[in-house]
């Protein structure tokens, strides 16, 4: 299976603490279920019999507790440090890497790397500070293709421009000096099926969508997807990105269509392209998504291949009346299919939308999606192009859950990862967000684990990775003190891991 590595930004919603439950799956696809509408309800759903054991039977694994990313701290002088992504090439072999604020209050890059199980101190990627006197860089995109053998692409800004970097990491969890790639490009994807085999992607110093390669530790120049600019007379981007084997990827994300009211507008359609033995085919609008997306603004934001010509991806689309809805799309041995909301997700006071934000395919259209709808998160399984019912995971205190990554080892062997929203004092001052985590053993779903962190901080999951054994990690932002709404916060990063 290609490994799929993308910036993600999640909205954080739910409650800390909260005992979360998820129906059991039912086998009529279309209306959602929810085994809690209130806290109160919630809360004895989650001490009935069958809900501990439907939790005992899917809590075979251990969750450490959510710990400040090693070494971060002393780097971290300004307080504003934050992870932006997170992959694993197995689960005691990962790394992790984002941004810091020195004592000069400029961002910095940092970089971390766990090895055989131990996460080493975070450091400044290497040589970054020469690539960035504008004092505004990060890591944003990291991949790990083999133990060892990971490579984060950040952005460093000199004389008010920003450009992409790479760092390699070398035996021991140490890291190359960054280097410039892909001069002009802004990167939000990367996918690496093989080391040395890597493709990023977002979109080109022309304003459309393109891609650039590596070969053997060689980074070809940035090259526009065919067709795109047919398409995106306005501009496109990649948004997402997968590969099941070098020479052979799937990218897809967004265009901009000119309108003529009102003056200045666009529409905002959405496309796809493949890569088949090194060569990338024409571009095209996935199939359906321009009849369904009336309201002119649609995106992507979850693809998934389980193997070549066989992929699944997910978004969201408007309506006429703008509001927003979740659409899915497959690809059977090599031909789309015609794009579709999924049966169930439908927000009925159309005040928040759904969307699709996390997909995970173990084989054709048999897929885990996961995402939002109204204040609620929510799971659904397709199985041989079918969707079943949506399972919701409750809002629990009116500001909201939200499920933002996926990972599957198998059909019914699933992590999900998400965001619990706290309350406030008001409205004034927002106290911030729990991150949490369900596990999914045999077909069966246990009780969220809601990863706290020491001192009193507040997490955001920030991305989910899994290893091949079913080891995983996650790793996101901690929040102290009140937000930036009021006043200066501190932030940090922290990372917890999971053992089947």
């Amino acid at each position: 299976m290609g490994r799929t590595v993308k910036r993600i930004t999640t909205l954080v919603l739910a409650a800390a603490g909260c005992c979360l439950a998820l129906a059991g799956a039912a086998p009529t696809a279309g209306a959602a279920t929810s085994t809690a509408s209130t806290a109160s309800t919630a809360s004895t759903a989650s001490t009935a019999s069958t809900a501990s054991t439907a939790s005992a039977a899917a809590a075979a694994g251990h969750w450490t507790a959510a710990v400040t990313v090693p070494g971060l701290a002393a780097l971290n002088v300004g307080k504003g440090a934050s992870l932006n992504d997170l992959a694993c090439a197995s689960g005691a072999n990962c790394a992790t890497g984002g941004s810091y604020t020195d004592k000069q209050g400029k961002d910095q890059a940092w970089i971390a790397s766990e090895v055989r199980g131990s996460w080493h101190p975070a450091q400044e990627v290497p040589k970054t500070g020469q690539l960035n006197p504008g004092g505004n860089a990060d890591v944003a995109l990291v991949s790990c293709p083999a133990p060892g053998e990971c490579l984060a692409i950040g952005e460093a800004t000199a004389a008010g421009k920003q450009s992409p970097f790479i760092s390699t990491e070398a035996k021991g969890g140490s890291w190359t000096n960054a280097r410039p790639i892909a001069t002009g490009m802004w990167l939000v994807a990367i996918a690496c099926p093989h080391a040395d085999q890597c493709v990023v992607g977002g979109s080109t110093a022309a304003g459309q969508a393109g891609v650039s390669s590596e070969h053997g530790a060689t980074w070809s120049a940035p090259q526009t997807l065919p067709g795109v600019a047919a398409l995106g007379k306005d501009g496109s981007e990649i948004d997402t990105l997968t590969c099941t084997s070098p020479g052979n990827c799937v990218a897809a994300g967004s265009y901009d269509i000119p309108i003529s009211y009102p003056p200045g507008e666009v529409h905002r359609q959405v496309f796809v392209s493949s890569e088949v033995k090194g060569v990338w085919h024409r571009a095209v609008e996935v199939p359906g998504t321009a009849g369904l997306n009336a309201g002119g603004w649609a995106q992507i934001t979850a693809i998934s291949c389980p193997s070549a010509g066989n992929c699944s991806l997910g978004g969201s689309y408007e309506n006429g009346a703008n509001e927003g809805f979740t659409f899915v799309a497959n690809e059977v041995r090599g031909s789309w299919r015609a794009a579709r909301t999924i049966p169930g997700t439908v927000d009925k006071t159309g005040e928040y939308g759904s969307t699709v934000d996390g997909l995970r395919c173990t084989a054709a259209a048999t897929c885990l999606a996961v995402g939002g709808v109204g204040q609620d998160g929510f799971i659904v399984a397709e199985k041989a192009g079918t969707w079943g019912k949506v399972r919701l995971v409750p809002d629990l205190t009116d500001y909201g859950t939200y499920l933002s990554a996926v990972s599957c080892r198998s059909a019914g062997n699933c992590m999900v990862a998400g965001n619990a929203q706290l309350p406030n004092d008001g409205g004034e001052d927002d106290e911030g967000a729990e991150s949490f985590v369900l596990t999914e053993v045999n077909g069966t779903w246990g009780k969220p684990k809601v990863l706290t962190v020491a001192h009193g901080g507040t997490t955001d999951s920030a991305d989910l990775a899994c290893g091949s054994g079913g080891d995983c990690s996650v790793g996101g932002t901690i929040q102290y003190g009140v937000s930036y709404q009021t006043a200066p916060a501190s932030y940090s990063a922290y990372v917890a891991e999971y053992t089947p």
